[in-house]
């Protein structure tokens, strides 16, 4: 771009790597970019491209020049999903439900005023736009994938199958609950099936409440790691276990990339819809425990699929192909 683009996230969001990934590789591919958490360092004629509904509305407010949101997920598909999925375990869960039930009924309107204020809405996800195209049946919407950093060959290690399931997350702002659910109710029985099994967790932004947790519930983590490779060549499976339905999980692409068979969540995984043969789904326990036991049984398909998916994000989670999408998107707001 000729004249300077300010990516401007607002200062709690920007903390989150669903945000702050992305817009680093906007700065790296798109020419004459600068990410910002402030728009008092930009004046309201420039160009600005706000990340995430926050950051859209304090657009509105303040009344800056923009036409463009990077608006990411879908909310309201992630809180419904939630919800749903939380009442399907509402003795455990009953508290966390009615929050997201609070929260959907507050960004309802805050979504729809976004959608129709703004021209373009840009989400990550082809299942996003589809959800979104229905429910307010515009065609503002677009889509731009996240890409995903392709390790070396020397780094990917084969390793004999012993059982070991890997949970990678950002452990900060109540990550737990994402994860407590698969804890509480399936990990007890999965450990009485296979007395082998172990997990292991891995990320960053992980307080002393995190660690305590995994110590108690006898889950190995390795907290932030600086290479991928390190994780992944540690566990066998590389398993999902987010309540909503909205939006690529980074960290299955990461898996993707690193030639791990991924046994996802279903809806976690509705937008790999294209490559169904790629990963193993489950919906209930006995589908999760029937994965694990197909996975220890049959190597040869199960490389086969990761063989599938490495070559999926070759193709389709290119960073630099998808952010010239995004910059050819949003330029033709300031010709």
């Amino acid at each position: 771009m000729q004249q300077k683009l300010y990516v401007y996230i607002d200062p709690i969001n920007i903390k989150f790597p669903g945000f702050s990934i992305i817009a680093k590789r906007i700065v790296e591919y798109i020419p004459n970019s600068e990410i910002i958490d402030d728009l008092s360092k930009c004046d309201k004629s420039d160009y600005i491209l706000p990340m995430g509904i926050v950051a859209g509305l304090n657009i509105l407010k303040k009344g800056y020049r923009c036409d463009s949101i990077f608006f990411v997920d879908a909310l309201t598909l992630g809180f419904k999903s939630t919800i749903k999925f939380s009442w399907k375990y509402s003795s455990i869960f009953k508290k966390s439900c009615i929050f997201d039930i609070l929260r959907l009924i507050k960004y309802i309107p805050l979504e729809r005023k976004i959608v129709h204020r703004y021209k373009k809405v840009i989400v990550v996800s082809f299942h996003d736009q589809a959800y979104l195209e229905k429910l307010y049946r515009t065609s503002n919407f677009y889509t731009v994938q996240n890409g995903v950093a392709l390790p070396s060959k020397a780094c990917i290690k084969n390793k004999k199958f012993e059982y070991t399931l890997g949970l990678l997350h950002y452990w900060g702002c109540g990550a737990l609950v994402e994860i407590d659910w698969f804890v509480k109710t399936y990990l007890p029985r999965l450990r009485m099936k296979y007395p082998q099994l172990k997990v292991v967790a891995a990320g960053r932004g992980a307080d002393d409440s995190v660690k305590e947790y995994f110590e108690k519930n006898q889950i190995i983590f390795m907290g932030e790691v600086d290479n991928l490779c390190d994780f992944f060549n540690s566990i066998d499976i590389y398993i999902t276990t987010v309540r909503k339905e909205c939006g690529i999980l980074n960290k299955v692409l990461d898996a993707f990339a690193h030639k791990k068979i991924v046994l996802g969540l279903e809806h976690n995984m509705y937008p790999f819809s294209s490559i169904k043969n790629a990963y193993l789904t489950y919906h209930n326990y006995q589908e999760c425990e029937d994965a694990i036991r197909y996975i220890a049984a049959n190597r040869e398909d199960v490389e086969q699929k990761t063989l599938i998916a490495y070559k999926y994000v070759q193709e389709q989670h290119n960073w630099e192909k998808n952010m010239k999408l995004l910059e050819k998107i949003i330029c033709a707001d300031y010709e």
